[in-house]
């Protein structure tokens, strides 16, 4: 490659990660919202898995306040989890959630992660 092609590069890879900054800003509390709307009624008000609904549930819904539960995930990687679903559980795909409102879910989960 040559520097110039480099040079291209480096430049277009900034390009993209300043338009990705400069775009809407995430809003946990538009994420509660939607969380009270559709997870709560198993992950519980706390996220700890103890909605009204939680105990009928085999297995039983993440704890969104353990420590392990969130060891390596990226924010990509839940709002994946969110639209697929969770093979072999109850939880369900949320693929009708728009990027935006998946992004404000991911910022309002992170509350219950533990420091």
């Amino acid at each position: 490659m040559t520097r110039t092609a480099s040079i291209a590069l480096v430049l277009i890879a900034g390009l993209a990660t300043t338009a990705a900054i400069a775009g809407p800003k995430v809003d946990s509390s538009k994420g509660k919202a939607t969380y009270d709307a559709q997870c709560l009624i198993c992950h519980g008000a706390s996220g700890g898995g103890d909605g009204p609904a939680g105990g009928a549930l085999k297995p039983a819904p993440t704890d969104l306040t353990a420590a392990g539960w969130w060891e390596g995930k990226t924010d990509a990687a839940i709002m994946g989890s969110i639209r697929r679903g969770s093979p072999g559980t109850s939880m369900v795909g949320y693929n009708k959630l728009s990027r935006e409102e998946l992004e404000n879910l991911v910022a309002y989960l992170r509350t219950f992660e533990p420091e």
